[in-house]
C-alpha cells in the first residue's frame, strides 16, 4: 500500500552528487522550510504544521528505513535539513511537568507516571463511542489506513532504541521486540497480523495519511531514532503500553460490533494481553531508571508528549469519520 506524501518539488534532493550540491541543497531547503516551521511550531497554523510533518516524515523514513543510503551525500543532506527543523520544533515546546507532592521517591514517581498515563483523555476518546456504535466499510479504512502508517514500523523504534539504552536494561526492550516480531514465527508478526484487518475490506491502494497520523509516527522517531537519551524512548514507549490495553478493548469491540470476524481482529485480541504485560514490564523498568527527579521528569515530559501525538492521530479519524458522515447526509437526494 502505498503511503502518498506531499513533499515539495523544492526539495527534491535526488541529484546531490558532490559536496556544493549538498550545502547548496541545505542552504536553499532551509530557507524554504523555517517560514513553514515557524508557522507550525510558534504560531500552531494547521496548515504549515500539516506541511512541516509531511516532510518530516519523508526525511525520517528516507533515514530510519535506509530507503536513502546514509552514507551518501544525499542522506547526510537530508539529515541535515531534517535537523534543522527539529531543532525549530524543540525551540517552542514547552515540557509537560507535575510536581510530585511531598519529598521525591521512586515510588511516588512511579505511581504519578500510571495516573497520568491512565488518565490521559486518549483512554476517553470519543472516537471509541463512534466506533462502538459501528462503522461502515469506508470509516474502517480510515481508520485502518491511518494506523498502519505507523504501526508498520513500530518494531523499528524498539530496535534503534536499543542503540542508546545500556546492555543491563535492554532484555525488557528485546523481549518486546520479540513478541512484536511474532516469536518463532514470522507469520504472527504484528505488522502481518495488522493486515488480516484488511480482509474485512480489501488492500487499500493508496493512503492519505492525516497530519496527526504523520505527528505520531515523526514523535515516536524523534524519541528513539533520534534521541540519545534512552530514558526519552522509555518514557514514550512506557506510556504507549500501559494505556494501550484500555484502548484496544474499545478498538476490538468497535470492530467487532462493525461486522469483522475475529480472525480478522485477531491484531486488537492479542494486544490486550501482551500489551498488559508489557506495560508492567516498562515500568518495572522505570523502577530502575528512575533515580532522580531528573529521571522522573524526562519520561513523564516523554510519556505525554507520545500520548498527545497518539491522541492527534484519534482526533483526525474522528474528525474525518464525521465529516464522511456529513457529507453522505448532504448528498442525500429528498424527492
Amino acid at each position: 500500500m502505498k503511503i502518498n506524501i506531499q513533499m515539495p518539488q523544492t526539495l527534491d534532493s535526488s541529484n546531490i552528487v558532490s559536496i556544493d550540491d549538498m550545502k547548496n541543497y541545505y542552504d536553499s531547503a532551509t530557507e524554504f522550510i523555517k517560514p513553514i516551521a515557524l508557522r507550525a511550531f510558534r504560531d500552531s497554523d494547521e496548515l504549515s504544521f500539516s506541511k512541516i510533518q509531511h516532510i518530516l516524515y519523508h526525511y525520517n523514513t528516507n533515514d530510519m528505513e535506509r530507503i536513502v543510503d546514509p552514507t551518501s551525500l544525499r542522506g547526510v543532506a537530508e539529515r541535515a535539513v531534517r535537523n534543522f527543523i527539529f531543532s525549530i520544533q524543540e525551540d517552542y515546546y514547552v515540557p509537560y511537568l507535575k510536581e510530585i507532592n511531598g519529598q521525591f521517591s521512586i515510588e511516588k514517581a512511579i505511581n504519578v507516571l500510571k495516573e497520568e498515563a491512565l488518565s490521559h483523555r486518549i483512554n476517553s476518546h470519543p472516537l471509541f463511542k463512534v466506533m462502538d456504535a459501528g462503522l461502515s466499510k469506508d470509516e474502517i479504512r480510515i481508520f485502518l489506513d491511518n494506523y498502519y502508517v505507523n504501526n508498520r514500523l513500530f518494531h523499528l523504534h524498539l530496535a534503534t532504541l536499543s542503540l542508546t539504552t545500556p546492555l543491563v536494561k535492554r532484555n525488557d526492550l528485546f523481549a518486546n521486540l520479540y513478541d512484536e516480531l511474532g516469536c518463532d514465527d514470522v507469520d504472527n508478526a504484528h505488522p502481518t497480523l495488522f493486515l488480516k484487518n484488511y480482509d474485512f475490506i480489501g488492500l487499500s491502494d493508496s493512503i492519505e495519511p492525516s497530519s496527526g497520523t504523520l505527528h505520531l509516527l515523526n514523535t515516536k522517531i524523534g524519541l528513539t531514532h533520534l534521541s540519545s537519551d534512552f530514558r526519552k524512548g522509555f518514557g514514550g514507549l512506557g506510556f504507549i503500553e500501559i494505556s494501550m490495553p484500555v484502548q484496544m478493548k474499545s478498538i476490538l469491540k468497535g470492530l467487532t460490533n462493525s461486522g469483522m470476524s475475529t480472525s480478522q481482529t485477531t491484531f486488537w485480541d492479542l494486544h490486550i494481553s501482551i500489551d498488559e504485560r508489557h506495560g508492567e514490564s516498562w515500568f518495572h523498568e522505570m523502577r530502575e531508571l528512575i533515580n532522580s527527579v531528573d529521571d522522573y521528569k524526562i519520561i513523564l515530559d516523554s510519556g505525554i508528549r507520545l500520548l498527545n501525538a497518539r491522541a492527534s492521530l484519534y482526533d483526525d479519524i474522528y474528525t474525518a469519520i464525521n465529516l464522511l458522515r456529513q457529507n453522505s447526509t448532504n448528498n442525500v437526494v429528498v424527492s
